[in-house]
């Protein structure tokens, strides 16, 4: 799971965000076998036809794709395994007889090639894919599937995070019993609510159960949890993100001549001696220590603070509204160590100060935003690029490391865990293995907020993680305590 999906988080981390829609639109398309995209392959040639009209569907007529082929051995694999030399890639035209021949990287073994077009206008490049094996016909007919069981759930949820009774969903929907329920026959979705947590369930082409499960408090339980788009980047208008405000400026206020001179790594923070104070709609910014010389580069520039409220957890990505913004400008003083900004409401949440497209400080406006920021920089712990240093398998492994093992091969923040659940001290990331078909990694913030991923065997994945992910896009995963 770590690659493709961490990797894929990670990606996440830098990438832009859609514009905002409505939840009800249509996902956007992603053409497979059923629509007539087929792909052979010879060494490191591969060849993909767009059959019918699928070229035009498609919006790659006349165009270059790019080709991105992985393997996927099964949904029994190990969630935890390290991954072997697992990606070939390359591009090539799409001809007027609707075939593209392109030249991969490598001769890996692979079993599904997704097709991605960089000149469709659209939020995830991502127009195709096509099997190669036995298995990636099997992928992808369960992707089709678990990706339409996140939409479900996705489109059933409320503002407020609360389902919708399958009464409320339209017609084609069997109500289950409860969220372990079977599901319905061939071809028929099965769908659960308590109103607070949800559970949606399908058969695949080969008669496999998929179920997609949020079990509250951002929990999800899934055994199609790549498949079903767990990042919501293909589901654009169930993930939505704007920050533009209702009313915005004819000019962009921060109009200062030449780029920003902060030129630091990462946001400052709390930690650098960066600090906040509400009063009421007035929000005072406050560079104390080695964060003072940061303050002094800025003088007499104009700078913006943006300030969100933690949204409700959520076990997939979440938009995020305009509405949930709070904007302001102001020049940065030539004396003095504060800078003060007044919002449109009381600033809440975490607040975070730019310069001309520069993230200068994220600081929490009030205990509920520095809970959150606790959280935040928890959650790098287990998505930070170092995080692909910890092992708890070789590739193609049937069984886990014993949990000491693990903890010997990873990062120095790894400690070991007496069990899934255990307790984890604050800064380090807890592992667990039965040394069999069951592992866990998992981390505690600060504020006692726990973020993990749990393989539980048999291709089941239980995490509170991917909901918060793409929070990460605007705060960042160096925010500190």
């Amino acid at each position: 799971m770590r690659a493709p999906l961490l990797a894929i988080a990670l990606l996440l981390l830098t990438a832009t965000p859609a514009a905002a829609a409505a939840a009800s639109a249509p996902p956007v398309l992603v053409l497979g076998p059923a629509d007539g995209v087929q792909a052979t392959r010879a060494g490191k040639a591969l060849t993909v036809t767009f059959g019918g009209d699928s070229a035009r569907r498609a919006g790659v007529a006349g165009k270059t794709v790019s080709a991105l082929c992985r393997p996927h051995p099964g949904p029994s694999e190990l969630a935890f395994a390290e991954d072997g030399p697992n990606a070939s890639s390359g591009d090539g035209k799409v001809g007027a007889d609707g075939v593209a021949h392109l030249k991969l990287s490598s001769d890996v073994p692979v079993d599904v090639c997704e097709l991605l077009s960089f000149d469709a206008d659209r939020a995830d490049p991502t127009v195709a894919r096509a099997a190669l094996t036995p298995a990636g016909e099997t992928w992808i007919d369960e992707a089709v599937r678990a990706s339409a069981l996140h939409v479900l759930l996705a489109r059933a949820r409320t503002a407020a995070g609360a389902y919708r009774p399958a009464t409320a969903l339209g017609a084609g929907l069997v109500a289950l019993d409860g969220p372990d329920a079977a599901p319905p026959a061939a071809g028929q979705t099965g769908y659960w609510t308590d109103g607070t947590r949800a559970a949606a369930t399908t058969l695949s082409a080969a008669g496999r159960p998929l179920v997609i499960q949020d079990l509250g408090r951002g929990v999800l339980r899934t055994n199609v949890l790549e498949q079903s788009d767990p990042l919501s980047e293909l589901l654009p208008d169930l993930n939505t993100f704007s920050t533009k405000p209702p009313t915005s400026p004819a000019r962009d206020p921060e109009d200062d001549p030449g780029a920003s001179p902060y030129r630091g790594e990462h946001a400052l923070t709390p930690s650098d001696g960066v600090h906040a104070r509400a009063d009421g709609r007035r929000l005072a910014v406050r560079f104390t220590g080695r964060a003072a010389k940061t303050l002094r580069a800025l003088a007499g520039r104009k700078v913006m603070v943006l300030c969100r409220v933690r949204p409700p957890a959520s076990p997939f990505p979440l938009g995020l509204r305009a509405a949930d913004f709070h904007r302001a400008w102001t020049r940065v003083p030539r004396r003095g160590g504060i800078v003060r900004f007044t919002l449109a409401v009381a600033p809440a949440g975490v607040c975070t100060l730019a310069d001309d497209g520069t993230t200068i400080a994220e600081v929490p406006a009030d205990a509920t935003g520095r809970g959150w920021q606790q959280d935040l920089h928890a959650l790098g712990l287990l998505v930070t690029d170092d995080a692909d240093e910890d092992r708890f398998a070789p590739a193609g492994a049937t069984a886990y490391w014993p949990t000491a093992t693990v903890v010997a091969h990873g990062r120095k923040v790894l400690v070991a865990m007496a069990g899934p659940g255990a307790p984890v001290p604050v800064g380090r990331v807890g592992v667990w293995t039965d040394g069999a078909h069951r592992a866990a990694e998992a981390t505690v913030s600060a504020s006692g907020h726990r973020a993990y991923l749990v393989d539980e065997g048999d291709g089941m994945v239980r995490t509170n993680v991917f909901g918060q992910l793409d929070l990460l896009t605007l705060l960042g995963s160096d925010s500190g305590e």
